[in-house]
């Protein structure tokens, strides 16, 4: 029995041990293709990246186990951008009371310096 491991293109699939060394195959055979074209490249090949959403992925859905753990992932997905929209009204919104603030400061301070020049 082979033990379960993390997909080797998605930390979010905790792969049972046969479709664990299925996926790892396939990315090495991906790889050793893509250093037949580039002997420097490095990182996962573009190609295993492209079969396993398009191919993999949509079959091990069909699995409970899979769905189960993408719809979590999923779920934290929609969570985190949540709170990134947030973090970005947050700070926007304090960008934008500073640089009204400041257009505030270069009218007043443009306003005493005509005043004075005539």
């Amino acid at each position: 029995m082979r033990i379960g491991r993390m997909h080797p293109c998605a930390n979010f699939i905790r792969c049972q041990g046969n479709d664990y060394q299925i996926s790892m195959d396939q990315v090495l055979a991906f790889r050793d293709q893509q250093m037949q074209q580039d002997p420097s490249a490095s990182g996962l090949p573009p190609a295993a990246i492209q079969w396993f959403w398009t191919e993999q992925l949509p079959q091990l859905l069909r699995q409970p186990h899979y769905r189960r753990q993408a719809e979590a992932h999923l779920n934290s997905l929609k969570l985190k951008s949540e709170d990134l929209g947030e973090m970005i009204e947050r700070v926007a919104g304090q960008l934008l009371n500073d640089q009204a603030e400041t257009d505030q400061q270069i009218s007043q301070l443009q306003a005493v310096l005509e005043a004075s020049h005539a």
